[in-house]
């Protein structure tokens, strides 16, 4: 009786503490409204530090300033700084339509060989990447084709979570302009 009794509360801590490990496979659609890892599931605030994560987008620069073609591919990295580990995020390009409304734009494309992230779909299936898994990693590498019509500049919007209580969001790259040639 009492080995039952230790099973089934065994059971019971086991399934607890998988409810609460919080999207493992990737940020949920909802995020792609707020940006942000949800406060409630994570049971914590982003945090209001500096973040020890970059987005490399040096690809952009062409000498002068950072500036996108319509319909070219683009490598990005996201990074720990000095190999800072985490286990989650979620990046999205961002076109300003006005000074408080973003839409997502361009379509990520996970690397081949790529094991760790997954595209996300807001408005469609390619406007995201986020995490497979919650494997500890310290880079991701991912494209981002420009789209073919013109939208004005961009952001790249970005979230990391370190741990499930650990994580940044709203975290953004320089503004990137488009090519005055494809205006």
């Amino acid at each position: 009786m009492i080995m039952k009794l230790l099973v089934c509360t065994s059971l019971l801590l086991c399934s607890m503490v998988l409810l609460v490990e919080c999207y493992p496979d990737g940020a949920p659609e909802e995020s792609c409204k707020t940006l942000a890892p949800s406060s409630e599931k994570h049971d914590a605030r982003p945090q209001t530090t500096t973040s020890p994560y970059s987005l490399n987008i040096s690809g952009f620069n062409d000498g002068e300033g950072y500036h996108y073609e319509l319909g070219k591919t683009y490598q990005l990295t996201l990074l720990g700084v000095d190999k800072h580990p985490f286990k989650g995020f979620f990046v999205e390009a961002r076109e300003k339509k006005s000074s408080n409304e973003t839409r997502p734009t361009g379509k990520f494309t996970v690397m081949q060989g790529d094991s760790v992230s997954r595209l996300s779909s807001c408005s469609v299936r390619t406007d995201g990447i986020t995490q497979k898994s919650a494997v500890e990693k310290v880079a991701v590498t991912f494209e981002w084709t420009a789209p073919t019509l013109g939208v004005g500049d961009i952001n790249f919007e970005f979230a990391v979570v370190q741990v499930k209580k650990i994580y940044w969001a709203h975290q953004l790259t320089a503004s990137i302009k488009q090519k005055p040639s494809a205006l």
